[in-house]
């Protein structure tokens, strides 16, 4: 991994080419980089036609900081159970 800056600014990168919810994406791995424990984070995203499930730890390193897969993909970021961040929610 390149580092918790670069991850952010490759998230920034995307979020100017779509969504206004990738503010709150932002925000939530934003807090898990820097205030807490990647790890405890899931996220859920689409590869193709099926939903693959990793920590965000793990999700920064597959995707290259965002470089191979970018947050639009991402469809859920949970923590201990709880729903953080869904696709569709408001």
């Amino acid at each position: 991994m390149k580092g918790k800056k670069f991850a952010l600014e490759m998230l920034k990168k995307d979020e100017r080419e779509g969504s206004p919810m990738k503010g709150r994406l932002e925000e939530i791995i934003s807090k898990a980089l820097y205030a807490d424990d990647p790890a405890l984070y899931i996220v859920e995203y689409r590869e193709f036609d099926r939903v693959e499930r990793c920590s965000l730890k793990e999700f920064l390193e597959r995707s290259g900081n965002f470089s191979v897969i970018p947050a639009s993909r991402i469809i859920r970021i949970t923590k201990e159970g709880e729903v953080l961040f869904e696709r569709g929610r408001r």
